[in-house]
């Protein structure tokens, strides 16, 4: 027998994912049939005589039904039996759907050939034959042109599973040689360099990102040029390959947009690998119209990071395989509700729109997600990857198809929590930069590589490589507001934080606050124009004393006119003969 919490497990399920009538007439249908045929041998296998005693009764309540249901799941035995005492046709698309996220009637018709409508005695329309209601049923379009979609739900295929033998290739096992790739990507030693470079980019509001949070597509050409790192893709010219690592990178520091630099990029890393479990797997899926539509699933991530732990270090897999491993454990690697990805989602590629159906979800979304994971994984050090230029198209519109094997890194290991100990390599110890307190210049090491970022936004450089100097013009320079400038000095401060800021600084820095927006609005006043040719009105205002009081002369025949005098105004020049509407 089963253990008792996943009977309980079972029990729960069958309550929450049917409606009692639609329980009764597809799934306990089938159950109850098996039972009063196996009556005996049910008993023989400790099936209480108490619970097929239900049976007795005219109509099971939801409850009854829900226990009744759980005994083919009980052991071995039952479940063998129970199968065998399915129609033929029901068993070939359960052996398939056991293992496969849902399937349609057209492909059942030509993968299996079975029918499982019927065109409805009313004419018009079709109706799913009612044996088939042993599936759970999504129904599509209407009339005609309706189809019906099958699958099981991920609950009862890993119940079916503990039953079934699975192949070889469910077991992640690892390659002693791998065939030749056009690139092999180990970003191990290189992160500690590139991700502290990201996040001050990050910290100084230089990445451009969506409403949603998201990095802005605008953007990343900039933001790659910028920042300069190594590339998974080199000097391509395929758009949605370009600065891929980069993008990777920036969309996973996002994450981290409030948090320091530490002195050791080690625990900056980690810090930042924290907060993994609230990363948005769907946001790598670029061509994916409609995603905002939907929840992420914290699901996938639990079943990415279960893979991430079982890869064994230092070691080739193929991605097939991890594949394989996850079908065969039924771990669903869609990063968001399957059901609302098919009603809210369509993927775009030369701006012609495709749907995402049950028999291209798993080349549009289940198999790119796990390899979007593992190129974001090799971005951050975490795996080595091993693949080719991918060809994007309609049938395969993703940017990480080219993925073929990826090897564990300790670094991988060690933020796995499958290793407790890890040494990263040597870290420089770099001179900071120095502020010169006699000029708005700074100079930094030759050897530190933050600082080009780190100052980019706010100084211009010198003629020396290490050298930089700002002035106001440059520092205020994409500011249009008081609240952009205090952001950027305080993000400036921020970023000089481990620095001893001279005097001369910390006054440029307040002159420059106190100075913003001196200005005050004046749109109360009235600015009017004298025909340059009235002369004789012209010599009225610059004479009269009483006009004089409320007006200011201005260049081209313009005066001011005071905003709460205006009405004195109009009436002196009532009572001198003019009219100002």
């Amino acid at each position: 027998m089963i253990p008792v919490y996943l009977q309980e497990q079972l029990r729960n399920f069958f309550f929450t994912a049917y409606y009692a009538t639609d329980l009764e007439n597809g799934f306990f249908a089938h159950v109850k049939v098996f039972l009063k045929t196996n009556r005996i041998f049910c008993l023989d296998q400790g099936v209480s005589d108490t619970l097929i005693g239900f049976l007795l009764k005219s109509k099971c309540l939801q409850a009854e039904m829900v226990r009744l249901c759980v005994v083919p799941f009980l052991n071995q035995a039952l479940f063998d039996k129970f199968t065998e005492s399915l129609p033929a046709d029901i068993r070939t698309l359960m052996d398939y759907l056991v293992w496969n996220d849902g399937i349609d009637d057209q492909e059942i018709k030509a993968k299996f050939d079975i029918k499982i409508y019927e065109m409805s005695v009313y004419g018009g329309r079709k109706e799913l034959i009612k044996t088939f209601r042993f599936f759970k049923v999504i129904n599509e379009g209407y009339g005609l042109t309706a189809s019906f979609v099958l699958y099981l739900p991920v609950n009862l295929r890993r119940a079916m599973a503990m039953y079934y033998p699975k192949p070889a290739s469910a077991k992640i096992t690892p390659i002693e040689k791998i065939p030749p790739t056009t690139f092999v990507f180990e970003g191990e030693k290189i992160v500690f360099n590139d991700l502290p470079n990201v996040s001050l980019f990050i910290l100084q509001g230089n990445v451009v990102t969506t409403n949603r949070g998201e990095l802005a597509v605008t953007g990343f050409k900039k933001l790659g040029a910028a920042l300069n790192l190594p590339e998974f893709y080199p000097n391509t010219n395929v758009k949605e390959l370009q600065y891929l690592r980069t993008r990777l990178l920036t969309t996973m520091g996002l994450l981290g947009e409030d948090l320091q630099i530490e002195k050791n990029p080690l625990n900056h890393l980690k810090n930042l690998f924290g907060r993994y479990r609230l990363f948005d797997h769907l946001q790598l899926l670029t061509y994916l119209k409609g995603r905002h539509n939907i929840s992420r699933s914290s699901d996938a991530y639990g079943n990415y990071l279960q893979i991430g732990k079982l890869l064994p270090l230092g070691e080739w897999v193929s991605v097939d395989n991890l594949l394989d491993y996850a079908k065969y454990e039924v771990l669903p690697l869609e990063p968001g509700s399957r059901d609302a990805i098919s009603i809210y989602v369509k993927y775009e590629i030369d701006k012609a729109s495709y749907a995402i159906k049950p028999n291209n979800i798993e080349t549009v979304i289940t198999t790119p997600a796990l390899q979007a994971t593992l190129f974001l994984w090799a971005a951050l050090g975490l795996v080595d990857i091993a693949y080719n230029t991918p060809k994007i198209n309609a049938q395969t519109p993703s940017q990480y198809s080219g993925l073929k094997y990826v090897r564990l890194t300790p670094l991988g290991s060690y933020l796995f929590d499958t290793s407790n100990d890890y040494t990263p390599p040597e870290f420089k110890t770099i001179p900071n930069p120095v502020l010169s307190p006699d000029s708005l210049t700074i100079i930094a090491h030759p050897d530190d590589n933050t600082a080009p970022v780190m100052f980019s936004s706010y100084t211009s450089k010198m003629s020396s490589e290490n050298a930089y100097y700002t002035n106001y013009a440059i520092f205020m320079q994409n500011c249009s507001s008081f609240m952009q400038l205090k952001n950027k000095v305080d993000a400036f401060k921020t970023a000089l934080k481990d620095l001893e800021i001279p005097d001369n600084w910390h006054s440029f820095l307040n002159t420059m606050l106190a100075q913003a927006n001196p200005f005050k609005n004046a749109s109360t006043h009235r600015l009017i124009q004298i025909p340059a040719d009235n002369i004789n009105l012209m010599r009225l205002i610059a004479r009269d004393a009483e006009l004089k009081k409320y007006i200011i002369k201005a260049e081209e025949f313009h005066i001011v006119v005071f905003g709460k005098y205006e009405h004195y105004v109009k009436q002196r020049l009532k009572e001198l003969g003019y009219l100002w509407e």
